[in-house]
């Protein structure tokens, strides 16, 4: 005999859905949103993780808003296991920046590399800096004289850093 059956004859009451304390079982783990937000939310995420470099389309001319052209590159949070988008950034910026600019000699390394550490934060910014004091220190050494007062200088001051670090 069914449930409905046996209500009609008066045996069984029937099912009213929840149990004895009243609690539905449904639970919503996503609370749906109109397709708006969503997008806003997903460039909000985007434009925190990009970061806006500004640079002169013509060195030679003044500095007008005219002359100037923003462009944006992602942030490089580590250099662990994010090759790919390392050496992306890395391309654009040769090519968008150093090239027009003819950034590219020997005596531009220091913009090259203060460029670049503009894009890395947080533990990118932090390995940048330690592998380049760390290449300076060894070309120093390999390029200078036991006695030279620069190179007691620069290994107190890595001495230093490892004692802090």
């Amino acid at each position: 005999m069914s449930s409905q059956a046996a209500f009609a004859k008066g045996r069984k009451k029937p099912h009213l859905g929840e149990n004895k304390l009243n609690l539905t079982p449904a639970i919503r783990f996503f609370i749906p949103q109109d397709e708006d937000a969503l997008v806003k939310l997903v460039l909000e995420t985007k434009k925190l993780t990009m970061i806006t470099i500004k640079v002169k389309v013509d060195p030679e001319e003044t500095d007008s808003k005219l002359n100037q052209a923003s462009l944006k590159f992602p942030k490089i949070e580590t250099f662990v296991k994010n090759g790919p988008e390392v050496a992306e950034v890395q391309l654009k910026l040769h090519n968008k920046i150093f090239l027009p600019q003819g950034l590219t000699g020997p005596k531009d390394v220091d913009k090259r590399i203060s460029t670049f550490k503009r894009i890395c934060i947080d533990r990118a910014r932090n390995t940048l800096i330690a592998e380049v004091n760390f290449a300076r220190l060894e070309f120093i050494n390999k390029f200078t004289t036991e006695g030279s007062d620069l190179k007691k200088k620069l290994l107190l001051e890595r001495t230093r850093s490892s004692s802090i670090g």
